[in-house]
This record gives structure tokens, C-alpha cells and sequence, in this order.
């Protein structure tokens, strides 16, 4: 039923309405100390709005969080940004996978023996979502619809992510205070085709596989798996202690992927959960 859906607002008004907690729809553009607590800049686009706080939790992802730090330190040095760079790749099935879902997490996940060329392979069915999204991305595959989703069961779509240290994205404070994000142009090519001949290679030794295959790189940045800005246990003021409060004043505490170091570990969103909810439950 409706009632029992769990989304946002269900959530709020079965667990959080009667805490008396208070939304406001602003987003954060600046964070300066004041007294002995905090003066928050807040904007909703078209207007500007100040919150004093003694204590601020940010949750707000990597890339936002890191660029509120920076500022609120007055940090003007590059900061290098982690993630796992990942190519998009599409093998064809001789016999389609059962599945009747429109959207599923991976079916199977494949990592290599050797940690030098350390990976993850996923595997997953395609489904309408997977379909809409690619004609979205590729409209001159409107016409072939029907067709795509005929054979979806068939078609394998896999993420193939590698180690951080092929990661090469950093984010600098500018002067105006705005964030910058560049690449310094490391070729990762040969990297991704060697893992992907790998993985193929496997798929292939089991003869289930049509043989041929689509790869896509999609580019630096063309992720979400981004973390270590602000690790915990760091000697910089760009690091937070083992509770994620902000070495520098402990009244910031900070709960994203910010504050880990993910190497082997591709799908982070478990370990910032649970990480989040231990910071709320002993510390506040």
C-alpha cells in the first residue's frame, strides 16, 4: 500500500515528525565561524538566507563537502579527488538471464587473483530502465526499441571499475571561491582495454558468450564513486578524527565518502551508511 511505501516522506512522518525536525530548502554556500558556534550562508537560487549553529554535520557528498572545507579553512592548494575510473561494457548472451525486475543490483561481480591489476567486474541483465537510458544517451536507437527490449535478457551489461590509483581528478579553490575540477590528462587506455580483454576473455572461455563486445569510457568524473578528500586519521587539517569531526574544530563532523579511503571496496554506499548512523547515534 501507499501508506507503507518507503520513501522520504513516509519516513518523515512515521519516524522524524514527532522530533520536530525542521527542513529548509536552502543549500549551503559558505560556512564562517561566529561566536562560538557557526554562521551558515544559505541559498535557495534566488534568495540568501543565514542559520547559526553550534554543530554541523555534512553529508553532502565528496565533492561538496570538500568544496565547503576548503573554503571554510581558506585552503588554496589542490586536493586530489578519489574514485574508481570506470569503462561501460556490453557482452551478448547465447541464452538470455532470467529476470523480471525493471531494476536489480548486480547479478555477479567478478575480481581478479592479482592485486596489482586490482578491479571489479559486475554483471547485470538489461531491463527497460537500462534500455530508456541508452536511447536517451543514443537517440538514433529510438527506431530499435522494441527490439532492444526483446532481447534485454540477452544483452549483459557490465561496470568494470579499477584501482584509485589510476584515479586523476583534483579540485582547487579558486580566489572567487569557486571550485575547480581539471584532470591532468593520465592515460588509462591501455589499462582499460587490458582488464576488459581480461574479463572477456573469461566470459568467453565458458562459450555462453557471442563473440563480440561494446566498451564505453566514458570519461574522468563520469562517476559517483568519489571519497578520500577529508580521510580519517590524516596529519592535515584536511582530515578528521576517528568520530568525523573535523580535526580543526570539532564541531564539524563530516559522514560522506569524504573521510574513507576505499581501495578494493567499489560499492561504498553500505559503509558511509553505517558509518553515518554510528557518528548519529554515539555522538549526538
Amino acid at each position: 500500500e501507499i501508506k507503507d511505501k518507503f520513501d522520504p516522506k513516509n519516513f518523515y512522518n512515521k519516524y522524524l515528525k514527532r522530533k520536530k525536525i525542521i527542513f529548509h530548502n536552502y543549500f549551503v554556500e559558505k560556512i564562517i565561524d561566529y561566536k562560538k558556534g557557526f554562521e551558515i550562508m544559505c541559498s535557495n537560487g534566488s534568495t540568501t538566507k543565514k542559520f547559526y549553529a553550534k554543530k554541523i554535520v555534512l553529508g553532502t557528498g565528496t565533492i561538496i563537502s570538500t568544496k565547503l572545507i576548503l573554503n571554510y579553512l581558506n585552503i588554496k592548494k589542490e586536493i586530489k579527488l578519489k574514485h574508481h575510473p570506470r569503462l561501460f561494457s556490453l557482452y551478448f548472451s547465447k541464452k538470455p538471464w532470467k529476470n523480471k525486475m525493471l531494476f536489480q543490483p548486480p547479478q555477479l561481480h567478478l575480481k581478479p587473483r592479482e592485486k596489482s591489476s586490482l578491479f571489479t567486474a559486475d554483471f547485470r541483465p538489461g531491463n527497460k530502465l537500462i534500455i530508456e537510458s541508452i536511447i536517451k544517451f543514443k537517440k538514433y536507437l529510438l527506431p530499435f526499441q522494441f527490439i532492444l527490449n526483446f532481447m534485454r535478457f540477452n544483452m549483459i551489461f557490465s561496470n568494470i571499475f579499477l584501482h584509485p590509483k589510476f584515479s586523476d581528478i583534483y579540485l582547487k579553490l579558486r580566489n572567487d571561491n569557486t571550485l575547480k575540477v581539471f584532470s591532468k590528462n593520465k592515460n588509462i587506455q591501455k589499462v582499460l582495454k587490458f582488464t576488459s580483454n581480461m574479463v572477456y576473455s573469461y566470459l568467453r572461455k565458458g562459450k555462453n558468450f557471442l563473440p563480440f563486445k561494446i566498451n564505453y569510457f566514458p570519461g574522468f568524473g563520469a562517476d559517483f564513486h568519489y571519497f578520500g578528500t577529508i580521510p580519517v586519521g590524516g596529519k592535515s587539517k584536511m582530515s578528521v578524527n576517528e568520530n568525523c569531526q573535523l580535526k580543526s574544530n570539532k564541531n564539524i563532523y563530516i559522514i560522506d565518502g569524504s573521510v574513507f579511503n576505499f581501495q578494493e571496496n567499489k560499492y561504498p554506499l553500505g559503509i558511509i551508511i553505517a558509518n553515518a548512523r554510528r557518528v548519529a547515534k554515539d555522538f549526538f
